[in-house]
């Protein structure tokens, strides 16, 4: 998934994620936004991603589970080109309710 984030981050499309992935935070009361802090420069250059919460930036593995299962869906979700499939098992086994609704409507919409 870093590549990938990272990747869609640098294209021209950005905006575009960025607007995606944070709506699919708020919505689902997982995250309020993403940071990203950059280690170098070029498309294998490691960084490292933060969510925020409540104006706080936090790593994702200090916000739970639910999170850093939910992002790679989220990011695969928008990476694919149109017309593609993607196949999730039990995409909404760590999320909490108001989570698993959110990304049901984002599934649908996606579809």
């Amino acid at each position: 998934m870093p590549y990938l984030v990272n990747r869609m981050l640098r294209s021209k499309s950005a905006r575009e994620f960025r607007n995606f992935m944070t709506k699919a935070g708020h919505d689902s009361g997982l995250f309020q936004g993403l940071r990203i802090k950059e280690f170098g420069r070029g498309p294998t250059a490691p960084f490292e991603l933060d969510v925020e919460l409540d104006g706080k930036a936090l790593s994702v593995i200090n916000v739970g589970y639910g999170v850093s299962q939910a992002l790679p869906v989220l990011v695969e979700m928008v990476a694919r080109s149109h017309g593609t499939y993607i196949a999730i098992q039990q995409p909404e086994v760590h999320l909490h309710p108001r989570a698993q609704a959110a990304l049901g409507d984002v599934v649908f919409k996606m579809a």
